[in-house]
């Protein structure tokens, strides 16, 4: 994580918020040949004190996992260069802004028989935010569905130790600086949702905002 404590004051709220509206994250566990990465979908309990995420049985991270392992879950949330140009004054260097939450904890493993409702929670934290939709349950899988669905994928819970977020939003720069730099990422072709960051650069939250 970015060591400067300048990086790292922003509220917990806004962890909070990115890692609802994302939840989405690369779940990372060292192997034997060294670190593997995931991407995973994540399911948050209400007090963030656990994760809830799956992956295939036959992936590469599958075999390096047991019951206690040590993981770490990146949630990325909007990034974008920032070029020397835009802050108006000379002697600036280029450099790339973002926010990433960190999760560290440790794996337990689900069992087959626990997938179909770790399932329902998951369609159950996201299928509601594509209204008007009607929302898609698992009551609509086939109980052999179901049962080949659980076969090939592990279900685990992170159970969390701490959470920690980087918001790298120009905040060791003049306001005007940062005001200035914001306006010309906005339309940035560099980097994702920099419309985002750069609302959040200027003092913007991401509730209700959608990466």
């Amino acid at each position: 994580m970015e060591p400067r404590s300048v990086f790292r004051s922003e509220p917990d709220f806004l962890s909070i918020n990115l890692m609802l509206v994302r939840g989405f994250g690369t779940l990372l566990v060292n192997g034997k040949a060294g670190p593997i990465a995931q991407p995973a979908p994540l399911v948050f309990a209400d007090d963030f004190k656990s994760v809830e995420t799956h992956i295939a049985r036959a992936s590469g991270l599958y075999t390096a996992l047991s019951d206690g392992i040590e993981c770490t879950i990146l949630i990325h949330g909007p990034d974008g260069y920032i070029s020397p140009d835009w802050y108006g004054k000379a002697g600036e260097v280029p450099t790339w802004n973002y926010a990433m939450i960190e999760v560290r904890g440790t794996a337990e493993i689900l069992p087959e028989a626990g997938v179909p409702d770790y399932l329902d929670r998951l369609v159950a934290s996201v299928e509601p935010r594509l209204a008007p939709k009607e929302p898609w349950s698992t009551e609509q899988l086939t109980a052999k569905r179901m049962r080949d669905f659980a076969a090939q994928v592990c279900a685990l819970r992170i159970n969390v130790r701490s959470i920690e977020g980087t918001w790298k939003l120009c905040q060791d720069k003049p306001t005007a600086s940062r005001e200035a730099a914001a306006k010309h990422l906005q339309h940035s072709p560099l980097g994702q949702h920099t419309d985002v960051l750069a609302a959040l650069m200027v003092g913007g939250g991401v509730t209700g905002l959608n990466f």
